[in-house]
């Protein structure tokens, strides 16, 4: 699915959308080092204000965005921006809409909407991405472009520079930044991709594991606890 052109019901200073690089002084760059298995840490002041999605369902594509943000205003919530979800093959509307809330600790009291616009809807968290986010900046794994803080690198011949910039021809071949292969590097197939993602799986059922067992130990003391040992009083002998 495809998001249409974002709209805004109110004027904000931060702009979701924006492409600009973050502050790098807010930003601790990522792969700088030949380990690519570190994490992104990112400081609270460049995280603070992301924006809170959900997803209405069952809305009618003909409804504007404009009514959808102005409706959910009306409700105590501040919109930031609405998008009617289009098909990805027919570039139709669809008959979900994604709204972006301004942080504010009342947000997850929307997930209770039942109905908006005379319409019964439902309200639902995003789908969390299954694969691992790549920089359309740097090409890297693990981060946006907007939060890089590194040097462009072309996705397509893999030299420094914009993507936006690269003359290479058709005919000649592709050639990795992350690998060094003859292709994108984009591409799935990728062995660096390739690694990441089972280094990423591995650890998400490790974690997972993890919760288990803890579940499992919490379970087993509450049964193992010793119960309160009765004391009787003997019956004397007649």
């Amino acid at each position: 699915m495809e998001e249409s052109e974002f709209i805004q019901p109110k004027t904000t200073t931060r702009i979701l959308s924006s492409g600009t690089p973050a502050d790098p002084k807010k930003c601790k760059p990522m792969f700088v080092t030949a380990n690519r298995y570190s994490s992104l840490t990112i400081d609270d002041d460049a995280t603070e204000d992301k924006a809170f999605r959900i997803v209405i369902r069952n809305l009618h594509p003909s409804t504007l965005t404009i009514e959808v943000g102005r409706a959910i205003e009306d409700l105590g919530f501040t919109v930031h921006q609405v998008a009617n979800v289009l098909h990805k093959v027919t570039k139709s509307k669809l008959l979900v809409f994604f709204v972006d809330l301004e942080p504010a600790i009342i947000n997850k009291d929307i997930f209770s909407l039942k109905s908006l616009l005379h319409t019964k809807i439902k309200v639902e968290e995003p789908h969390k991405r299954k694969d691992i986010t790549q920089c359309h900046n740097c090409q890297e794994y693990g981060h946006s472009k907007k939060y890089c803080a590194l040097s462009s690198r072309c996705v397509r011949c893999g030299k420094n520079h914009p993507s936006s910039a690269c003359t290479k021809s058709n005919e000649t071949p592709a050639s990795c930044v992350l690998c060094n292969g003859n292709h994108p590097a984009n591409y799935k197939g990728c062995k660096t991709y390739k690694e990441l993602q089972n280094h990423r799986n591995f650890s998400t059922n490790q974690n997972n594991g993890n919760k288990t067992n803890n579940v499992s130990f919490k379970f087993n003391n509450c049964e193992s606890s010793p119960r309160p040992t009765q004391t009787t009083n003997p019956i004397p002998d007649p």
